[in-house]
């Protein structure tokens, strides 16, 4: 099962809901749980009709493409009313109450720019708005009061895929908040995108959440995505999970949920706030989708997290690192769910420059995670040329699909300059993100913001890296926001804004040394300018975000509050912070004294004030100087002193001094808490209504399968580069030297029966026999009535060939790795594997759940980077390479990946796909090229259908592990067993290469012919050397289709091989040699091919 593709499906969201709503009925749609983890449930029913209620009130004062400006605190409100704009046609703004002056004036600045034409608030925001928070703006709707409007008053709108859902205004991270323009089909798209990664499809699905709902992560993946696909979303405020983490997880325990998602910190948080003693009842063992986005992401924080909590049935395999942002709706990338994050260690130095290479020392290497794979177009560019970046070079991330929004209100330039941007390959728009990364093996690795990138002497750094070693360098500095950013004087240099708890001057000057010997050891960059300021005075996101750009020109305007200012360019500077002056006191209790006493002390240690600071009592938290977390910090310990309990927002915000929060506290501490009653359970579920017919084909329709969809727009391309009919072309007769193609006759360079014995007669005869005998299937499986004589013979000849115990065969060469890898690893275990890897070993790795390393090809030191750096963490460790890389035809250091597996305890497997028959004097693979004895290798893997003239695979090893995957790997047990003519082919043909190991010379006699010929034309062979597999590597992917279709002319057909397959910048036309082909037909090729490389690579 998978997701509905609901962009197929319906024109406008709230159809998409309300499809839901039909058929889910009494299912609980939306589940709040307050504070005193007390829930709220709406059901689906309930969900429409509530909807359908404001959006009827909505539409007695907006038309259609009007915008509604939303304010509310989170929970069932917000959810409700934002539907209902979608339920009416109405442009939804969504906004977060303003809790102090700052945040109030950018909730102005917003409504300025949306102009919207009502206002929707709760009826206690309304009250404290006095009805019209904008003058004689926009009219003020009360929540209430729309939820009361008749439900038949409500008429759907017209609604197209095109038009414009709501305004997501951006975080603003290295410039001002826009309001991106969503529409109805990118928020489809994109609910389809995250349906599907999540698993929140499924109906037993449960998405849990507590981030903000004010921005693309927390709106639309965890309220508008589950509407949409029928799952059920259960919700709480982002204060609850700030002052008790363990309230997040409690609910992914208690509701079994299936998907949730955070960024690092939240990770880090529960880490560092849940004691063991609270771990003891969780269950998680049900959460399958732990997201991990929103900030670049630690692999420490993700190992932190799964350490912390694998007691509670947590797995790693969980964790799906992604990547997203608002102008794409929201997600992008993502990892399959099941996997666990793959990480790729690399050069500092060479990101630095923007490049991708092998560290050259420990102290070299950076690890980034990847953010999965695509989910649209997703491109790597050189901006320079707005060309496609090589594979080995970072660039900016370039997105085109679905879900990308249509612009930025209001703002035609802004947009042009975003979403216009114009690859020169195709001739397409693509969103242009900001963002710098890199691709390897398909997955996405995202290392900083271009806007933020600082550039000295020509090398690139990024300032999280200069702010990270910032951090390290001092204690003061450990869990310290700081914010590094280029400064130009006569030469670029590099300013570093730190927030600092306020001490003794002469502490402030030790902090500055060791931030700089610190930076200059780790980056070697000096770092000119250190300006020390008070904690919270950097300026953040809402999300979280540093905004670096901000922060400097803050500074530049003098709107910071200096500790410290030491300039290596100037004279270091002091100044201190003003002291509040003390308000009068008026007469108390003696409890409301004392308590006064202790919110003064919390407030102190909060907001880090020296003892000597005077606080006025009557004056508001806000006006204090107070922040959302400032405010957090002082409930959490509140509640920690002794006989302390929760205090509600809504509690504290009616009480907002010194003096009325200690009243409330004291006249309210020996009352009971209040009790508000748990929601009934729902009523047993209903049969579902009967799907319409008309819907039902929708579903049927195969034309309508994402995977359909894409085919044909990737069909359309291959058309235009007329190459479409190079794919399933009919060949007749025997793969040879020779094959006929629509009756043509053409030198054949692009099967690999690389000793020529498939169409021997000796091999035929003993197929048909087979046949004769067995019937054409052995009708079972192996482990049942299906395992014959000649599978038994055929086991024992190659294991004799080979030099080990024992051989199984399996009925498929790509089954073969995948049921072997998946069998014998699990989630507490780690692959190392080449980057150059077949797709079968990697796809083996990937539903094996193990965690995944890839090392640089055939690059032992590299590898033994990763291991020394990894190894320890798992139970068993595993090793992939291959014994020929299909691709560049080379052969791998194998001696010096037996001396790791050793070292480190690992597996070592090696794919003998291309190698068996085709390498060492006899032809027995890797360990005759390398006089090895096999069992130095612990799985040796090769498949039937190259120089073994059939069809299957085998592995081959000891007597332990061949016994386990014969009776316990299902790719085995379940499956039929190898057909007896491939049975008897496959005996057949390593009897004869037993017979005549001339036939291994010949071919590889005849590769080295062709290569010479091939180096002396001045062709790219790479790095082939020694096997039949030779290629020709070609600058572009235009010359190698030019080289490919001018062979043919020549009848000589070698296929090329094109991106994805292998690196734009790597496209070839690939030759396979036989022993069959003559010296003829090798010149016929040398001579082709200088007639068509000139031109070609013209």
């Amino acid at each position: 099962m998978k997701s509905e593709y609901l962009p197929g499906l319906y024109s406008g969201f709230a159809e998409a809901v309300e499809a839901q709503v039909n058929r889910r009925g009494s299912k609980a749609a939306i589940t709040f749980v307050d504070s005193n983890d007390q829930p709220s449930v709406v059901t689906y029913a309930q969900l429409g009709a509530t909807a359908k209620a404001i959006a009827s009130g909505l539409q007695l004062h907006c038309k259609p493409g009007d915008r509604a400006f939303l304010i509310f605190e989170p929970g069932l409100e917000l959810a409700q009313a934002f539907l209902a704009c979608m339920y009416s046609g109405v442009i939804a703004v969504l906004s977060y109450p303003p809790a102090n002056a700052k945040l109030g004036k950018k909730l102005h600045s917003l409504i300025h720019d949306c102009s919207p034409r009502v206002i929707v608030t709760s009826a206690m925001l309304a009250q404290a708005m006095g009805g019209d928070a904008v003058g004689k703006g926009p009219k003020v709707l009360r929540y209430d009061g729309l939820a009361q409007a008749p439900v038949h008053d409500w008429h759907p709108p017209i609604i197209t895929p095109d038009s414009t859902a709501f305004l997501q205004y951006t975080s603003g991270s290295t410039s001002n908040p826009k309001g991106v323009m969503v529409s109805h089909a990118n928020l489809l798209h994109n609910s389809t995108i995250n349906s599907e990664f999540s698993g929140s499809y499924r109906d037993e699905a449960v998405v849990v959440n507590w981030l903000p709902p004010y921005h693309d992560m927390g709106l639309i993946g965890a309220i508008l995505m589950p509407m949409a696909v029928g799952a059920s979303a259960v919700l709480m405020s982002p204060m609850t999970f700030m002052r008790q983490p363990v309230k997040w997880l409690k609910a992914m325990s208690d509701y079994k949920g299936t998907a949730s998602a955070g960024p690092n910190f939240a990770y880090d948080h529960c880490v560092d706030r849940i004691p063991e003693a609270d771990k003891a009842s969780l269950d998680l063992s049900a959460w399958s989708c732990a997201v991990s986005g929103a900030e670049p992401i630690s692999a420490e924080t993700l190992d932190r997290f799964y350490q912390a909590f694998k007691s509670t049935g947590f797995r790693r395999s969980a964790f799906v690192p992604c990547y997203g942002l608002a102008e794409a709706t929201l997600c992008v990338t993502s990892a399959t769910m099941g996997v666990g994050p793959v990480v790729q260690a690399v050069s500092k130095l060479g990101i630095q420059n923007g490049k991708v290479a092998a560290a050259a020392n420990d102290a070299d290497q950076q690890v980034f995670v990847s953010s999965g794979r695509a989910h649209m177009d997703v491109q790597v560019v050189d901006t320079a040329t707005s060309m496609p970046a090589s594979a080995d070079c970072v660039g900016e991330i370039w997105v085109s699909g679905g879900s990308v929004a249509t612009g930025y209100w209001n703002l035609p330039r802004e947009s042009e300059e975003t979403f216009g941007a114009v690859l020169a390959t195709n001739g397409m728009r693509y969103l242009r993100t900001g963002d710098l990364g890199f691709m390897r093996d398909g997955e996405l690795y995202v290392t900083g913001r271009s806007k933020d990138l600082i550039i000295l002497n020509g090398q690139n750094f990024y300032p999280q890296d200069i702010e990270r070693a910032a951090q390290q360098s001092h204690a003061l500095l450990k869990s310290a926001t700081t914010a590094a950013f280029e400064i130009r004087n006569k030469a670029a240099s590099v300013c570093l804004v730190a927030e600092i708890a306020e001490r003794d001057p002469a502490d402030y000057a030790e902090v500055v040394r060791s931030v700089r010997k610190n930076v200059l050891k780790e980056l070697g960059i000096n770092i000119q300018r250190v300006v020390l300021i008070p904690v919270r005075e950097l300026p953040k996101t809402t999300s979280g975000k540093i905004q670096r750009k901000q922060a400097q020109a803050l500074l530049a305007k003098q709107a910071l509050t200096v500790l410290l200012d030491d300039d290596q360019a100037g004279d270091v500077q002091l100044e201190s912070a003003g002291s509040q002056v003390a308000a009068p006191r008026t007469a108390q209790s003696a409890a409301s004294a004392a308590m006064r006493q202790t919110i003064k002390g919390a407030l102190r240690r909060v907001m880090h004030l020296k003892a000597e600071d005077e606080l006025d009592e009557n004056v508001s938290f806000v006006e204090l100087g107070m922040d959302s977390m400032m405010v957090v910090n002082l409930l959490c310990e509140l509640e920690a002193l002794p006989g302390g309990r929760p205090v509600a927002m809504a509690d504290f915000q009616q009480n907002s001094t010194i003096a009325k929060l200690a009243d409330f506290l004291v006249n309210d501490a020996g009352a009971a808490p209040v009790s508000v009653a748990p929601a009934p359970e729902p009523a047993p579920a209903p049969a579902p209504a009967a799907v319409p017919v008309h819907e039902l084909a929708r579903f049927t329709d195969f034309r309508q399968l994402p995977s359909y969809i894409e085919l044909q727009s990737q069909r359309q391309q291959l058309r235009k580069l007329d190459i479409d009919r190079y794919f399933f072309q009919q060949v007749d007769g025997v793969a040879a030297n020779s094959i006929d193609i629509d009756g043509a006759a053409y030198t054949n360079f692009s099967s690999f029966n690389y000793l020529g014995l498939s169409g021997h007669e000796t091999v035929s005869d003993e197929a048909i026999a087979a046949i004769r005998r067995y019937g054409t299937s052995v009708s079972a499986s192996r482990v049942v009535a299906g395992n014959k004589v000649l599978h038994a013979e055929l086991e024992q000849e190659i294991a004799e060939f080979l030099g080990t115990e024992a051989c199984v065969v399996f009925s498929a060469g790509h089954a073969t790795n995948v049921g072997t890898i998946t069998h014998l690893m699990g989630a507490n275990d780690v692959i190392f594997y080449d980057s150059l890897c077949h797709n079968s070993l990697i796809q083996g790795a990937v539903f094996s759940q193990a965690a995944r390393f890839a090392f640089n090809h055939d690059d032992p030191g590299h590898l033994e980077k990763l291991l020394a750096r990894h190894r320890g963490k798992f139970e068993r460790a595993l090793i992939l390479t291959e014994g020929v890389f299909s691709m560049d035809g080379d052969i791998p250091d194998i001696p010096a990946l037996v001396t790791l597996k050793r070292r480190y305890g690992c597996w070592l497997m090696v794919d003998e796909a291309h190698s068996i028959g085709t390498i060492g004097a006899t032809g027995r693979g890797i360990c005759d090229h390398f006089d090895l004895a096999p069992h130095e290798i612990d799985i040796l893997m090769g498949t039937l259908s190259k120089s073994l003239a059939s069809c299957g695979g085998y592995i081959a090893g000891c007597n332990a592990l061949v016994e386990n995957l014969k009776y316990k790997s299902p790719g085995f047990v379940f499956s039929t067993g190898i057909a007896p003519a491939n049975t008897a082919a496959a005996l057949a043909a390593i009897r004869l290469i037993r017979q005549e190991p001339e036939r291994v010379a010949r071919v590889l006699h005849n590769a080295a012919f062709l290569l010479d010929g091939l180096k002396r034309l001045g062709a790219n062979t790479g790095t082939s050397a020694g096997t039949p597999v030779v290629p020709i590597i070609m600058p572009t992917q235009e010359q190698t289709l030019q080289l490919s279709k001018a062979l043919r002319k020549s009848h000589v057909l070698a296929l090329p091989i094109l991106y994805p397959a292998v690196p734009k910048d790597q496209t070839r036309v690939r030759f396979f040699v036989s022993s069959a082909h003559t010296t003829e037909d090798l010149q016929r090729a040398i001579d082709a091919v200088a007639l068509s490389l000139p031109a070609s690579s013209n």
